[in-house]
């Protein structure tokens, strides 16, 4: 694209310097390597880094928008937002300690892990993933347990995987285990297209061994394990990118998702297919025009054919949970409106526009470095309930269901992806609550002092994490 030049070393610039915050402090042994803050600064390097290079050497493929070439000012001032989007989150970051007196309020106490409990929890999440099944198309309802049945499945998956890998040697648990990921694995294919989900599900045992054993090994062997993982999760997302809309294809049976037409289009899918998507535009398959669209949108801002609309995000999220039927002017993410309402196109799709962009449309840099506090407020809640309870199997699948969404956030749509990790945080605390009414509260230990092979993680914010 034109004037794209500068964004070749500022996008390099953001991938080192985004690699160097995530491993230097993990090999000073002064933080963990596989947290939130670390997802979202991944994000950042796919999508912000990656993301310029795209603009710079990649291929603008919408015939309807080959019009659009940045001005050299319209990059400039989506640089200038990228840095004031990253100087305040990493002061907010590095300064900030509300979330863990948050965390500590009200992510402390949980029930004592029994085999009630586990009986309880999977019974629970299964039901609601099969009623959700049965009520699309009800009002409210439906929805409902829509969106419950993304975090019941992979709570399922994650509570079954923690008893089985404290007991190894029990087959049972292990049957029990492999059979409810089978199943959440099938289950993510039909309820959702996008690859978040079907991604928690299939990488939250490799996110448990970590928290329950990898971290207490050196940082060399948790750093090639976490490399696999990084193979696995590229590997997992190119197969299922392959045939995700299987329901819309023209060699489709049926417009359906169902368990039989997913079957069907796993045994017509191939590994070979997965890898050419890959290797056949690799800028684009990270980055997904993420730079693009940030850039056509500070454009129609500034030309006036997208009006500012003061934090809109955030009036999406205070108004989530009513349905569109009771207020049918309830906002909606502009990654949607842009498609139909300003560009026009004929296309039933939703962009990421980047959190700058997002921001910058809803009131400029102050706006863009109000969505970085807020985004560092959301990264320490986790992070920090985690490191005070790495074992916690509720905090572990809140974690889980989380981290595809901290890495995508960058990307957006962000207000989207907040809900998606309020609604993992909510859905942990409502069923700890529940069980803390049925089966008690267990006292609180924060395993902070353990050491396994001579190593136990130092870092400020396990640090601050004791007090």
């Amino acid at each position: 694209m034109d004037n794209s030049g500068p964004l070749v070393p500022f996008g390099i610039a953001i991938i080192v310097i985004s690699a160097l915050l995530i491993v230097v402090p993990y090999l000073r042994r002064r933080a963990d390597a596989l947290t939130a803050w670390n997802l979202f600064l991944l994000g950042g390097a796919i999508f912000m880094g990656m993301g310029c290079l795209e603009v710079a050497y990649g291929i603008w493929h919408w015939p309807e928008l080959q019009w659009f070439q940045p001005t050299r000012q319209e990059v400039q001032t989506y640089m200038l937002g990228v840095c004031a989007f990253y100087a305040t989150l990493l002061v907010s970051y590095y300064l900030l300690r509300l979330p863990r007196k948050i965390s500590a309020a009200f992510l402390n106490s949980w029930p004592p892990m029994t085999t009630g409990l586990l009986i309880f929890i999977l019974s629970v999440n299964g039901l609601l993933s099969v009623a959700s099944l049965f009520s699309r198309g009800v009002f409210f309802v439906g929805p409902l347990l829509f969106n419950i049945s993304h975090k019941a499945v992979l709570f399922a998956t994650v509570f079954s995987f923690c008893h089985w890998y404290r007991n190894k040697l029990q087959l049972p648990l292990l049957a029990l285990f492999l059979g409810i990921l089978g199943y959440a694995a099938l289950y993510s294919i039909v309820a959702f297209a996008g690859r978040r989900l079907v991604l928690s599900v299939l990488v939250a045992p490799l996110i448990c061994m970590y928290w329950l054993n990898w971290r207490y090994a050196s940082p060399k062997k948790s750093l090639l394990r976490l490399a696999i993982v990084t193979v696995i999760a590229v590997a997992v997302t190119a197969f299922y990118s392959s045939f995700r809309h299987f329901d819309v294809s023209k060699d489709s049976d049926s417009s359906e998702r169902s368990f039989a037409s997913a079957i069907a289009a796993l045994k017509t899918t191939s590994a070979s297919a997965a890898m050419a998507q890959v290797r056949g535009d690799f800028l684009h398959y990270f980055a997904q025009y993420c730079g693009h669209f940030s850039l056509l949108t500070i454009h129609m801002v500034q030309t006036g054919e997208i009006p500012v609309e003061p934090v809109n995000s955030l009036i999406y999220l205070a108004g989530y949970p009513v349905p569109r039927v009771i207020w049918p002017g309830k906002p909606e993410p502009l990654g949607i409106r842009i498609v139909y309402e300003f560009l026009h196109l004929p296309y039933h799709t939703n962009w990421g526009l980047g959190i700058v962009a997002n921001g910058y449309q809803e009131g400029g840099f102050v706006v863009i470095m109000l969505y970085a506090f807020l985004v560092v407020i959301l990264i320490r809640l986790v992070d920090d309930s985690l490191a005070r309870q790495p074992e916690n199997r509720f905090l572990l699948a809140m974690f889980c269901a989380s981290a595809p969404h901290f890495v995508t956030m960058i990307r957006g749509e962000p207000c989207v992806m907040v809900s998606e990790i309020g609604e993992a945080i909510a859905y942990a605390w409502i069923l700890g609550l529940v069980g803390r009414f049925m089966f008690g509260t267990a006292p609180t230990i924060a395993d902070l002092s353990r050491r396994l092979r001579g190593y136990s993680p130092r870092t400020g914010q396990l640090g601050q994490a004791r007090n």
